[in-house]
């Protein structure tokens, strides 16, 4: 990708920029992580009536069963479902961060 000019010099095409080649991988590994972790939700939402990765949600069912609504029509948890699901997930996170130290 070379060329001369009239005055002999040589010239070199310009690379193509790495930066938007690294920003674009950034974005499409953010996408891929963003729909695994929905996909991975809604499964468990439908099977087990309980989020895997979002515990506001788990917070918002947990309130739900406290003050008497079924927020899964018919087969409501009991309540010590929701807090030990919120205490393990705090209590994996912790252990990672343990881990990664």
């Amino acid at each position: 990708l070379e060329r001369r000019t009239l005055a002999g010099c040589i010239v070199r095409a310009p690379m193509p920029s790495s930066d938007s080649r690294l920003w674009a991988s950034h974005v499409m590994t953010a996408m891929s992580f963003a729909f695994v972790a929905g996909y991975v939700d809604v499964c468990s939402v439908s099977k087990w009536k309980v989020f895997v990765t979002m515990m506001s949600g788990n917070v918002i069912f947990m309130g739900r069963v406290m003050f008497g609504s079924d927020p899964s029509k018919g087969q409501p948890h009991d309540l010590m479902y929701y807090v030990i699901v919120i205490f393990c997930f705090i209590g994996g996170s912790f252990l990672w961060g343990l881990v990664e130290r």
